[in-house]
This record gives C-alpha cells, structure tokens and sequence, in this order.
C-alpha cells in the first residue's frame, strides 16, 4: 500500500458529474445492521480496509477499481428547506484489480494506493470521525476503463465519476467508541 498525501482538489464539489446513468454495481458491506449502522466493535482506520466489502458483476471491460470514501457532518436546513451535509473527509483507494469481488478487514491488497485528503495546513483529514460522534459515511466503488493515475492537484472524483462504466454506492451512520 502506498499512502499519497495531497489535496484531493475539488472532492464533493457541485461540478462533480452525477453516476446516476451509469450501470449501478451491487455494492454492501456485511457489518451493516438493518438500520444501516455498523456495530462499534468495527474500529475504523483509514490505513486500512476496516469493513469487509462485497461487490457483483463489473463490466467486462474494467481495467481497475477505486473505492471512494466519504464522512460528512451533522445535516443542516439550509434555505428552501433542503438538508444539507459537509464533507468533513475523503479518502480514495485506487489500484485494485477487477478480478476481486471484495475486501476482507485487514491491510489493503498489493498494488492499491491510498490518496488522504489533506487540509490547507497538509495535515491529513480523516475519515473517522472522533470518538463519542455519530457520522454518515459514504462508501463508493468505480469500474475504470483504465488505470487511475493519483496526481498532485487532480479532480480525482470528477474524473472518476466522468470514466467510470459502473458505480455502487452505500451510506451508513458510525459512531467511534
């Protein structure tokens, strides 16, 4: 695993392209709970995958797949009535191979890269929310046509989003202990 430290420049922003057309992937994780918790004893770590993850069918043609991960804030009434979530961290894992069809807890497999976001202080954020919080987490797995190339300054979602041939995608709420 390697662990890449830089801004993922325009992560969540509103010009990010919507997946909804795209061919969904059948996406979940065996610790959710049926109100789409997961238990505690589930410790979450950032440097590594914390939740077994489980995937169906990807598109024949896929050359890679990245997760993208996502914790957000408390939800907000913003005007007109909306509820709105900041995003409070970001984490994308590219370079797994489209033979897996999961992930079990435990160290990333060869060849994945870990890309962290990072405030404008480069301190890293995390995608664990600190102890005693309940968050929202968003879980986001991409078929890509080709290899992703994780380069400093790069709208890595965007162009996920924009390449990907396929999509899954979960949220669940998380509390530290």
């Amino acid at each position: 695993m390697c662990a890449l430290g830089f801004a993922l420049a325009g992560c969540g922003g509103s010009s990010t392209p919507s997946i909804a057309e795209k061919p969904p992937i059948r996406f979940t994780s065996s610790a959710l709970t049926r109100g789409r918790q997961v238990p505690a004893s589930y410790h979450c770590d950032p440097r590594i995958d914390w939740l077994p993850l489980h995937w169906g069918t990807l598109p024949a043609n896929t050359q890679e797949l990245a997760l993208y991960i996502v914790r957000f804030g408390p939800p907000r009434a913003v005007q007109g009535g909306a509820i709105k979530a900041s995003i409070e961290g970001e984490a994308i894992i590219a370079g797994l191979k489209p033979t897996l069809n999961g992930l079990k807890p435990g160290k990333f497999p060869s060849g994945a890269r870990v890309a962290i976001h990072r405030n404008a202080n480069n301190q890293p954020i995390s995608i664990c929310p600190p102890k005693g919080i309940r968050t929202n987490l968003l879980y986001r797995i991409y078929a890509l046509p080709r290899k992703l190339e994780l380069t400093e300054h790069a709208n890595l979602v965007t162009t996920m989003s924009r390449e990907a041939l396929a999509a899954g995608t979960f949220i669940f709420s998380y509390r530290a202990t």
